[in-house]
């Protein structure tokens, strides 16, 4: 009957909580979206968004920009309050705080400089962008073909003035700006041996390495900044305040994987897990990225912190191991007593008929709700849910549904699980004292978004209160594609 209940919800347009009406606000840019940041950009204590898009021209060429839209009394224009066209060969960029005073820079990271766009009231003051004078750090071989690539990081904040992690081929970069009358920077390093290559938050076979960027990592006044960095079989946490002390010593925590053959390591969180004041890593690992046998397994590593030393432990205290193909996992409290738990999403697809049930898109996504208790995730779900998905065979290849977040979307102090169906909609499952996951939707039809939608993206703003979101997805029409970021909030 349960199963029933659910698949009729499917079915169904969302109709939503009364008392949770939704305003809809839809942002366009005449392009496609590639990634966009949620900040207060002109210190009105209001969420701003800065966009970054392209636009592909007849002849090929590829024009790339960034839009600022700003939140005055009467909400977003449609259109962006100011457009800037970035240079072909910016690779990256992130905001930061880098002269203290609470307002954040666009830093533009290109192959072998870094520039930043200084805001004034939410706009870029466009003769603000410069080349940070101690760029010349970072040029140590002079043969231009040689030139290191920067990949820039997400900045951290320490002392109240964000940090830039800037890794190139030899190294990681760390440099504290202060505003004099230029940009400077003190500069710290620490080598790598041998060099690397960049990845993003997973590392494959080779001596590639990425970061983790836990932010604020200190689960205590006591502790200090940090930021983790994976390499193809190791975990390295590193001390912001140690970059410069002993550059030579090289990370203060390591923990070695012994990872099996063509297996990645990502990353999947950091964050307290036991209630320790003390900041804990969860590690996902995954075998060769087929759709057949990409299965997970979750390891918990509890640090520990003794008088200011902070320590992981060689191997995990714990792992959750999948028996199907894993979709996603998210991390969230489930039944309010402030402890973390974990979703894992699997989808279900006889091996015995894996192609018969694509093609009759008749395969199911399981949702498994491993509840902590006394420090220990239950190996055995709580509860599973299963839910009929129509698989998206567009384009002839395989799009499964995802779990997308796990927050309280509605207030009522318990998280809902936001799913992506499938490219067009998503659904949302609430919780409650007396049933740990019920099937009711808490998004209103706007969260399901027009047909030629190119994809959809949808997380929670800032606003860790209201949980609000932002989906994306691009339309085609008379004029090419436009992009919309439509946001949701009560």
């Amino acid at each position: 009957m349960n199963q029933l209940w659910v698949l009729f919800l499917l079915l169904v347009p969302f109709t939503g909580l009364s008392q949770n009406k939704l305003s809809v606000t839809d942002l366009k840019v005449r392009g496609t979206i590639t990634d966009y940041h949620v900040d207060d950009l002109n210190g009105d204590s209001k969420p701003d968004i800065l966009v970054s898009y392209y636009i592909t021209q007849k002849n090929g060429q590829v024009n790339r920009y960034l839009a600022l839209f700003l939140q005055t009394q009467g909400g977003y224009l449609a259109e962006p309050n100011q457009i800037l066209i970035i240079d072909p060969e910016i690779i990256g960029y992130d905001l930061a705080n880098l002269t203290g005073d609470e307002k954040p820079e666009i830093v533009l990271v290109s192959a072998s400089t870094v520039e930043v766009g200084v805001l004034k009231d939410g706009l870029v003051l466009k003769e603000s962008i410069k080349i940070l004078s101690a760029i010349s750090f970072f040029l140590q071989n002079p043969d231009i073909h040689h030139l290191p690539k920067l990949t820039l990081k997400n900045p951290v904040k320490q002392n109240g003035v964000d940090q830039l992690l800037i890794l190139e081929t030899s190294g990681l970069v760390l440099m504290t700006p202060v505003m004099k009358k230029n940009l400077t920077a003190d500069k710290s390093y620490l080598s790598f041996d041998p060099p690397v290559s960049v990845t993003h938050n997973s590392s494959t076979v080779g001596t590639d390495v990425s970061l983790s960027y836990p932010g604020l990592v200190s689960g205590g006044s006591s502790l200090p900044q940090s930021v983790f960095l994976v390499f193809r079989d190791q975990i390295h946490w590193v001390r912001l305040n140690d970059f410069a002390k002993t550059p030579d010593k090289g990370p203060g925590v390591s923990v070695r994987f012994n990872r099996g053959e063509n297996e990645t390591v990502n990353i999947g969180s950091v964050s307290d897990l036991n209630n320790d004041d003390v900041p804990d890593v969860v590690v996902e690992r995954r075998q060769p990225r087929d759709i057949i046998t990409n299965r997970l397994s979750i390891d918990f590593y509890y640090g520990r912190a003794d008088k200011n030393q902070f320590s992981l432990p060689a191997t995990p205290d714990q792992r959750i191991v999948s028996e199907a193909l894993v979709v996603d996992f998210e991390l969230a409290d489930l039944n309010n007593d402030n402890r973390t738990d974990v979703v894992v999403m699997e989808m279900s697809v006889s091996m015995g008929n894996f192609l018969s049930n694509l093609v009759n898109s008749d395969a199911k996504a399981v949702y498994k709700f491993h509840i902590q208790k006394n420090g220990k995730f239950s190996s055995t779900p709580s509860l599973e849910k299963d839910v009929n998905q129509q698989i998206d065979l567009n384009k002839n290849y395989f799009k499964p549904v995802f779990l997308s977040a796990a927050a309280d979307f509605d207030g009522d102090g318990l998280p809902e699980i936001l799913i992506k169906r499938s490219e067009k909609s998503m659904i949302a499952f609430g919780g409650s004292s007396s049933s740990l996951i019920t099937a009711s939707p808490v998004l209103e039809s706007a969260i399901a978004v027009p047909y030629h939608s190119r994809r959809t993206v949808a997380y929670h703003l800032f606003d860790q209160r209201r949980q609000d979101l932002i989906l994306t997805y691009g339309n085609l029409d008379s004029e090419g594609l436009r992009s919309v970021l439509r946001i949701l909030s009560r």
